[in-house]
């Protein structure tokens, strides 16, 4: 620090007010400007380095040529505001001043990270699981907010910050900024307080709620459907209205209902309950949005849970053009793919499943013996029980026969190497059942317990079976090809292009 003593700009009450921050200017003698950071609306954001605490901020400031006395007190308003609120999923406050007795700053975290804007610029839309732990995050990091009694009314991509974009969401990697145009609900003695009258407008037209829009009073509902707009767009590439100018934008979210996830993705399947949360975050009234953000939170969490599973179907075609369809037609449609899927399985199961399992399957010919999916588990009994296997003809022949049908003795060919259901015969005389998996397939969840899809794994009666597939998995469209017996709960392609049609073939 010594060589660079000359070289230092303090900056005081006298300082003239046009002189630069440029790197080495220090702040009330404590905060030397490192770099500029980037500008924004209202002013300029540096790095700089307290000088006696060892530590590098985010230093705010508001720019002398944009500075009014609204911009004075919005900026104040924001320093008041954060510096109540610490909270992992909220950026800090930890000083205000002000700079020759004219430029306001604020001293806050630095953030390491990337604005969820510049994520979407560069990938359009992000995964449904990661939306949902994303949305889940911000939900805690507002809530806290509004239990403080403070509505952001500025919820927007450029204004959440992620430290590891590319890593799913967890509590204190993402983090929710500026307060700026804030508005405290309620000061001690209950009154309304607010920095703005009615009848302004504040926020971005893009984001804002039908009552900002409006210039109405607003509540933490305002925050709630500026939170949907943000993972609308997250999920579909845009926003739920975009208009050519920002009025038309605002008109239009005061009176038209948002497409829902499939229509604006032009045919992509999402979950049931992610399009009535978005729909219901999108309320053009208040009284209809969600009350508050536990509740948001509640029905996020339900997402993930096993039973309601975080699926996107892969469309096969282009959509059909759209039709209004009433409840009791819907209803008569779900009735109707039931009875279908139920007369298909039996079909499978007769044709398929029985003769590969309970009819003789499998003929050595050299040797006239025959085989089915239980005498092959006995087989197996009978090599393992031998210890002299060479000078034994019988089990030779036995041998020679499991190699030819174990699931481990299968041809090179990729349709060979498919998964297989294993009956196996106890002592006491039960049959169970496996799940045989020649090579790494993925992940299963069965009945609720979580196993690698690899070699054998037990299959209980009439188990609810989740498979994730791995690369491996993806590349063989036959994959199926033995199991379609199997009550399937839920099937994750994990976006693999390999998938193509061969899959549906099999699973239709």
């Amino acid at each position: 620090m010594e060589e660079n003593q000359d070289s230092t700009v303090f900056l005081d009450a006298s300082s003239h007010k046009e002189t630069a921050l440029a790197p080495g200017v220090v702040i009330d003698e404590k905060y030397q400007i490192v770099s500029l950071i980037g500008r924004g609306g209202m002013g300029s954001v540096y790095r700089v380095h307290q000088m006696f605490l060892g530590k590098d901020f985010a230093f705010k400031v508001l720019d002398l040529n944009r500075r009014t006395e609204a911009s004075t007190r919005r900026f104040k308003q924001e320093a008041r505001t954060a510096s109540q609120l610490q909270h992992p999923n909220l950026v800090g406050v930890h000083g205000f001043g002000v700079i020759a007795g004219e430029q306001p700053y604020l001293v806050m975290d630095l953030i390491e990270g990337v604005t969820l804007s510049e994520v979407l610029k560069s990938k359009d839309t992000l995964p449904v699981e990661y939306v949902v732990r994303l949305a889940i995050q911000l939900c805690f990091g507002l809530m806290y907010a509004h239990e403080k009694g403070v509505v952001h009314r500025d919820i927007k991509p450029g204004n959440i910050m992620l430290l590891h974009p590319e890593r799913e969401p967890v509590e204190g990697t993402v983090k929710i900024v500026d307060f700026g145009i804030a508005k405290l609900t309620q000061s001690e003695d209950g009154e309304i307080q607010s920095l703005t009258e009615t009848g302004e407008i504040f926020g971005s037209p893009v984001y804002m709620s039908p009552e900002q829009c409006k210039g109405t009073v607003v509540d933490k509902r305002s925050d709630i459907y500026s939170l949907g707009c943000v993972l609308y767009e997250c999920l579909t590439g845009t926003p739920p209205f975009l208009g050519e100018t920002a009025m038309s934008t605002m008109l239009k979210r005061l009176s038209e209902k948002p497409p829902s996830l499939k229509e604006a993705t032009l045919g992509c399947e999402f979950p049931e309950l992610l399009e009535s949360i978005i729909q219901k975050m999108l309320a053009v009234e208040a009284e209809e949005r969600y009350p508050d953000l536990q509740t948001v939170v509640n029905d996020f969490m339900a997402l993930q849970r096993p039973e309601v599973g975080i699926v996107v179907t892969i469309v096969k075609d282009k959509p059909q053009a759209k039709r209004e369809l009433k409840v009791p037609q819907k209803v008569l449609i779900a009735l109707g793919t039931v009875v279908l899927s139920a007369a298909i399985m039996a079909i499978i199961d007769r044709a398929v499943i029985y003769p590969l399992w309970f009819a003789p399957s499998k003929v050595v010919a050299d040797k006239g013996i025959r085989f089915t999916g239980l005498e092959l588990s006995e087989a197996h009994d009978a090599l393992s029980k031998s210890s002299s296997g060479e000078d034994n003809p019988t089990f030779t022949t036995v041998s020679k026969a499991v190699r030819e049908l174990e699931p481990g003795g299968f041809g090179t060919s990729p349709h060979d190497n498919t998964p297989v259901i294993l009956n196996e015969k106890s002592a006491d005389g039960t049959s169970k059942q496996f799940l045989y998996f020649p090579d790494d397939y993925g992940a299963l969840v069965i009945d609720h317990r979580k196993s690698p899809a690899k070699g054998k794994v037990p299959l209980p009666p009439n188990a609810s079976v989740t498979f994730r597939l791995n690369k491996t998995a993806a590349a063989n469209d036959q994959l199926f090809k033995n199991l379609t017996g199997l009550r399937f709960h839920r099937i994750d392609f994990s976006s693999y292009r390999g998938i193509n049609d061969g899959f549906i073939q099999i699973l239709e």
